[in-house]
């Protein structure tokens, strides 16, 4: 707010980027400068600035590049502190994250964050690439001078070549930017955790339909009880049920017992399950952690409300061409807007959407249902889909959108399901749930312990 004026936009179009101000208007506007300072409605420091009569010095300009290059949010700061703190001996550098928005504006690299989430490891590179071609550029004694004697534009960054950093000859260097920003071979994992927090949901019921004591000893079918216990991880048991049957299954350790299941974990799950005796083969599975299904693979999400099914989150991430990501950022972008004005907005030519483009996008989502890896969860969906061809054709272009985001919605690496009451089906399509119970009908149920970085990977064959 320091550096704000109000000023006349013909009057501040002349003076372009030259300092000082010309002596013609320092002379004019003095006395009110000199209100506006004596009523606290400019500071000290943009008074000088306004009417100072020098040339910017080395260190204002150098002062200046900083503000435009570094991030000025506190957390970014205090971890550059932390980092260099341990390695004394690095340069850690850090940009603001508007230089890397508008390299991607700049060079047709428009991120979409719904299709999956490989956006994040693509714009820690990208932070890499433009922040390194700043800092060296900022350290180059030319760059002050051509800044000074009005030969250089900060928006021209990369237009010429930076050694060491930017090759602009024959676009060299974007050629190899693009093309690194164009895989998809990325490593994806999620931090497996013990959940903590609420023991169950606050509010009690009445008598009958609580599934825990209000306090030990009290009758549930008397005084009510609570509902809802929460969960701080599974354990992947094997017994024998009333027929013999050899069952393996992942039994939710509810947070408000776990002291009593530490203490003998097999005698604790032969009365939770009503057997005799229980096998305890993995005591502790945490929440996000990584199974495979006759090759899908998952992350354990929560448990349902009667604890016999698991929801899990796909750890299948989506992956679609550059021109069909980016027609899934126009659509989204339109939503948007009609979101803002609560209605369907009319489509028109900016929007750059069309029936025939919504209809290529619909039957390439159905495909990564039937025809890749995703079928495994979602090929029952995707077929019927196939038959719902028609009723997405004479849906109207909103309309058309919406199901599609729904689409995306399932096949994206996360938790949410789809609306898809507008082409006949329900409200909650494709969530990811299994049994509790590993059924014998899988080929292969693998749990998968991931290295943080998920470089490496020890699996355990739940079926044997």
């Amino acid at each position: 707010l320091d550096n704000r004026v109000l000023v006349l936009k013909t009057a501040n179009e002349v003076k372009g980027n030259i300092y000082p101000i010309s002596s013609d208007v320092r002379n004019k506007m003095a006395a009110f400068w000199k209100m506006l300072l004596s009523k606290e409605l400019i500071s000290q420091k943009k008074f000088d600035r306004l009417t100072g009569n020098m040339p910017l010095t080395d260190d204002d300009i150098m002062s200046f590049v900083s503000r435009q290059l570094v991030e000025t949010r506190q957390s970014t700061k205090a971890v550059a502190q932390l980092l260099k703190k341990r390695y004394p001996d690095t340069d850690v550098e850090y940009i603001k994250a508007g230089l890397v928005s508008d390299f991607r504006r700049d060079f047709d690299m428009l991120k979409s964050r719904d299709v999956n989430d490989f956006h994040h490891a693509k714009d820690a590179y990208l932070n890499i690439v433009v922040g390194n071609v700043y800092t060296v550029k900022a350290k180059q004694a030319y760059f002050i001078n051509n800044i000074q004697s009005g030969t250089w534009s900060m928006n021209r960054m990369f237009d010429y070549s930076t050694k060491g950093a930017w090759i602009a000859e024959n676009g060299e260097s974007l050629k190899n930017v693009k093309l690194t920003m164009a895989k998809n071979n990325i490593r994806f994992t999620r931090y497996s955790f013990k959940q903590t927090g609420g023991l169950f949901h606050r509010m009690p019921l009445k008598k009958g339909n609580g599934q825990v004591e209000r306090k030990k000893n009290m009758d549930i079918d008397k005084y009510g009880g609570y509902n809802m216990p929460s969960s701080t991880y599974f354990a992947f048991v094997e017994y024998a049920d009333s027929k013999g049957k050899i069952i393996r299954s992942f039994e939710p350790v509810d947070l408000y017992i776990e002291k009593e299941y530490r203490k003998n974990p097999k005698v604790f799950m032969a009365k939770k399950l009503g057997v005799d005796e229980v096998k305890i083969i993995i005591p502790c599975v945490k929440y996000n952690t990584l199974i495979s299904i006759d090759g899908f693979r998952m992350h354990i999400s929560s448990k349902s409300s009667g604890g016999s099914q698991l929801v899990c989150k796909p750890a299948v991430q989506l992956v679609l061409s550059q021109k069909q990501e980016l027609y899934v950022k126009k659509i989204s972008n339109y939503l948007s807007k009609c979101a803002e004005l609560h209605k369907e907005k009319e489509v028109n030519s900016f929007d750059e959407i069309t029936s025939e483009k919504n209809l290529d996008l619909f039957d390439a989502l159905i495909h990564k249902m039937t025809d890749t890896v995703f079928k495994v969860k979602f090929g029952k969906l995707g077929n019927t889909l196939i038959g719902k061809q028609e009723i997405f054709i004479n849906l109207s272009l909103y309309t058309q959108c919406y199901v599609i985001m729904q689409l995306i919605n399932i096949l994206h690496a996360n938790v949410l399901s789809g609306d898809l009451t507008a082409i006949g089906e329900v409200k909650k399509s494709g969530i990811t749930t299994i049994s509790n119970k590993i059924q014998s009908s899988y080929n292969t149920v693998m749990l998968i312990n991931q290295s943080i970085t998920g470089l490496f990977e020890q699996e355990i064959d739940l079926l044997k």
